[in-house]
This record gives structure tokens, C-alpha cells and sequence, in this order.
């Protein structure tokens, strides 16, 4: 499975500076954007979280072009996503997903940046090819026992 996490970069400061009900309609675009696009890759679960979205592939390159494609729907937007992708064994339970592979993909995407995807080495090689990578950093993920090495998804 692929896990990819997507959240908006400082969402309370926004939420601070529109107000609740502006707030709540941005939300409510952005996840309807990242829906479609979660959707349109073929994600076999999509779960609001906050203000980002926990997102499961059956593989990493689904996964790969669903973030992307999130990205390049943003592009233009005043709103800054960041994501992380993770590819691992998911336990699946009463129609919902479980496993250290979501906790390590949410870290992940906790270490992006404002407009970037963080991919784990385990989906960069996981995925068939086609996707343009940035080189690797060794980065410590919270709660790992070992660096994780992580390249910029390049998709601009």
C-alpha cells in the first residue's frame, strides 16, 4: 500500500486571519479538490483529518500522480499544501486502514515544506518509473529508530 498525507501549511493562522466561515468554505474546496483528484488516481480510501486528508493507493505510483496532481491544482491558490508518501504493509480492518506505515507517512508529510511532496525511499523504489526525484536527504522522522531518506517529488 502507498500512503500519501496531504495538509494545509499554516491552516490555524489562516483560519485566524479569514475567520471560521471563510475558513470552512477554503477547507471545504480543498478537500473537494483533493477528493477528485484522490479519486480520479483510484484511492481505495479517502479520510478527512483536520486539515489534511489521509489518502490509500494500491500502488506508489497512483499515489505519486495523485499528489501532483493536488499540487498542480494549488499552484495558483493562496493556499500551501505539503504531502508525504510512504509505501508499506497497511492492516485493513473493518473497512478502514491501519499500521505504522500511516503514522510513518503523516511524519513525513509533517517535514515538507509549503508547496512540496516528501517521498520515502521505500516508494521511490517501489514505483515503476516515470517520476522525477530530487536528491536524497537522511532525515530523522519522529518516532523512527533510523534516519529515513527522503527525496522531493518533483512535479512542477
Amino acid at each position: 500500500m502507498a500512503i500519501l498525507v496531504t495538509d494545509i501549511v499554516g491552516s490555524t493562522e489562516l483560519a485566524r486571519e479569514l475567520g471560521d466561515d471563510r475558513f470552512y468554505d477554503l477547507l471545504a474546496r480543498h478537500q473537494a479538490v483533493v477528493r477528485f483528484e484522490a479519486e480520479r488516481g483510484g484511492a481505495l480510501s479517502i479520510k478527512p483529518q483536520g486539515d489534511g486528508v489521509f489518502l490509500v493507493f494500491a500502488s506508489p505510483d497512483d499515489a505519486l500522480a495523485a499528489a501532483q496532481a493536488i499540487q498542480r491544482a494549488f499552484v495558483h491558490s493562496p493556499v500551501a499544501t505539503r504531502a508525504g508518501v510512504h509505501t508499506g504493509r497497511a492492516i485493513t480492518a473493518e473497512g478502514d486502514y491501519y499500521g505504522l506505515v500511516l503514522n510513518v507517512a503523516a511524519h513525513i508529510a509533517d517535514l515538507a515544506s509549503g508547496r512540496q511532496v516528501l517521498v520515502s525511499e521505500a516508494t521511490v523504489t517501489a514505483a515503476a518509473g516515470g517520476f522525477r526525484f530530487g536528491p536524497p536527504q537522511d532525515v530523522w522522522v519522529r518516532g523512527g529508530c533510523a534516519p529515513e531518506r527522503l527525496r522531493d517529488l518533483l512535479w512542477q
